[in-house]
């Protein structure tokens, strides 16, 4: 049994793990900890020169032999015998380097909730760069062509060496700076006159947005293939990402609605009919409490198929949930032997809607799963 097995729970394996062993668990332990893979992640390197040091000691045999005896090693850490190019081969294998696809354009849009209920079109324009026509994306003239990266010898990437620790030597590989990567550039005179090497052209688009009854805050709208594209590649997509403005009467949670309506004591105790609310499409709705129907101080009714329509089933809507507020009258209204306040005026003269209440809690706002009404489903167009 070894007297200390701390190196050995650094590459986290055994203490009787074989050579074999040990130099796989090194090598997967090094793609994921190496600084290069985790710019962002402060530990990284301290990690990586720890498994690095636990590697150099552990794949020595008369060092490991000397750490299972004594716990320590008389010459300090080991370098690490393992090829490193081995490692960074997981990093940048040899194979030719492809293309990467440009990343998808995120177009975050605000839009009001009278928008998300009645459905509107919105028009945009967009720019995207698309390969140069010219030169085919190659970025070079007839007749002409890339040539090697002088400076990464075509590899898109340099090497340069860093010091671990005591006796522990690796390599780092960074992007080439000359050729960005690419590992191919452009002499002057061989550039395309078009797109002066640049392989892109950047083009003006107008794409038509239409945003269907019932859209939802963060939604996604996707339009494939109208994003940018490099070439040889596939284009990304252009995504737009619905960013809800705060309404001020409603508040919206899935399908269902909230508002809140204010009455006065005499119709919260005696009834009243009139026109309470202008909905999102500037319909009245009108309600009727008889009398005996008394209103409670923050009383919940839900009127039933009011709120918001399924965008993705046109048949479904939610709820519309009523928040009583009583306005009472002043302390000295009895004192001067008044009478209760009179009832509230219509919030309109015109056409209104009747709409049939039921008693309900907002322990459910939200959770309505939508009433039947007929309709079509929704859709988006995409139109450029």
């Amino acid at each position: 049994m070894p007297k200390e097995t701390r190196l050995y729970e650094v590459l986290g394996v055994s203490s009787n793990a074989t050579t074999v062993e040990i130099k796989k668990a090194f090598y997967k332990l090094s793609l994921e900890t190496h600084p290069d893979k985790n710019p962002n992640d402060e530990t990284a390197n301290a990690r990586f020169q720890e498994i690095s040091a636990a590697y150099g000691t552990l794949s020595d045999p008369d060092a490991r032999a000397e750490y299972d005896r004594y716990g320590t090693v008389s010459s300090g850490p080991k370098p690490p015998k393992m090829n490193m190019d081995d490692i960074y081969e997981g990093f940048f294998d040899n194979r030719p380097r492809r293309p990467r696809q440009a990343p998808h354009a995120f177009h975050h849009i605000n839009i009001s909730l009278e928008d998300l209920y009645n459905g509107r079109t919105f028009e945009f324009s967009i720019h995207r760069n698309v390969p140069c026509s010219q030169c085919d994306g190659s970025g070079t003239k007839t007749g002409s062509e890339a040539k090697s990266c002088v400076t990464c010898g075509g590899a898109g990437r340099v090497q340069q060496q860093r010091h671990a620790g005591p006796g522990t030597i690796y390599q780092i590989y960074s992007t080439c700076s000359e050729c960005l990567g690419e590992g191919m550039k452009i002499r002057e005179q061989d550039r395309c006159t078009r797109c002066n090497g640049r392989k892109t052209l950047t083009t003006k688009e107008r794409i038509s947005l239409k945003v269907p009854k019932g859209t939802q805050d963060a939604d996604r709208m996707v339009f494939p293939g109208k994003g940018d594209q490099n070439p040889g590649t596939e284009p990304s997509d252009v995504i737009f990402v619905i960013n809800m403005i705060p309404h001020s009467s409603f508040k919206v949670e899935k399908l269902d609605l909230s508002t809140v309506v204010r009455v006065t004591l005499s119709e919260a105790l005696y009834g009243f009919s009139r026109t309470v609310i202008t909905h999102l499409d500037g319909r009245h709705l009108r309600v009727t409490k008889k009398k005996g129907e008394i209103i409670r101080p923050d009383q919940i009714d839900i009127a039933v198929g009011e709120g918001m329509m399924n965008a993705h089933d046109a048949k479904q809507k939610g709820d519309l949930y009523i928040i009583w507020k009583i306005d009472f009258p002043p302390d000295e209204w009895a004192i001067d032997g008044g009478d209760l306040p009179p009832g509230l005026p219509d919030i309109s003269e015109g056409e209104a809607t009747d709409v049939t209440l039921r008693s309900g809690s907002l322990d459910t706002f939200g959770l309505s799963v939508g009433s039947q009404e007929n309709g079509t489903t929704a859709s988006a167009e995409t139109q450029t």
